[in-house]
């Protein structure tokens, strides 16, 4: 969201430009990738089937909810094959053909995080079909920014690298945020948001390379 004026116009083309202004970027972790210990099987890679009229011994069977070991012999592909030799493709011995060596007692989730926080960049956007698009750079990496806030109304998803160096919002804001009702825009937070931006700019904009905080 620009947070001051900015020129406007059109190019050759008829598509609507925005010259290089503060723009304030609220980012987020989103959905981050993690790994625990298997909740099912408790790390030990085997879980007992249900005993039932067919099966009521207990039998044992390796753990369905653990991510699985991959096979580095075939590399997940559950053959060989030699491009030298030029003999025929093999069935991989160690994983029998899966391209897995069974459950590793781990299993991966997505953990969503909520932390909303911010920081300001020099932007210009350009119309790219109905959107307003452009990008900005962070401790060496560039974000791709689409409408307000970067994410039409919603956050940018970002590493942590960059989320840990942006500014946290404060709570009342994000408040606001969640209920101001924004559809691929800002809602009714935007003026509390921008205010806020500008009272807190220098703290916004020393997240630039070189600036001391």
């Amino acid at each position: 969201m620009f947070i001051e004026q900015s020129p406007r116009g059109y190019d050759r083309n008829g598509e609507q430009v925005v010259r290089r202004a503060r723009f304030l970027i609220l980012v987020s972790l989103g959905m981050e990738r993690a790994e625990r210990t298997c909740t099912l099987c408790n790390g030990t890679k085997q879980i007992p089937f249900k005993p039932d009229a067919i099966d009521m011994e207990g039998r044992i069977r390796p753990c369905y909810n653990c991510a699985p070991i991959e096979c580095t012999t075939c590399e997940r592909k559950g053959y060989l094959y030699d491009e030298a030799s030029g003999k025929p493709a093999e069935t991989c011995a160690p994983c029998k053909g899966s391209g897995y060596l069974g459950p590793s007692g781990i299993e991966t989730y997505y953990h969503h995080h909520k932390e909303i926080r911010a920081l300001v960049r020099k932007v210009a956007m350009h119309q790219c079909g109905q959107f307003m698009m452009g990008s900005a750079r962070a401790f060496g990496h560039r974000i791709g920014l689409s409408g307000s806030y970067g994410g039409d109304g919603l956050t940018v998803t970002v590493s942590r690298e960059i989320f840990d160096k942006a500014i946290p919002i404060p709570a009342e804001l994000h408040e606001a945020w969640n209920k101001g009702g924004g559809h691929n825009s800002a809602g009714s937070e935007a003026y509390a948001m921008r205010d806020w931006a500008l009272a807190n700019l220098d703290k916004l904009e020393s997240t630039y390379k070189g600036r001391k905080r």
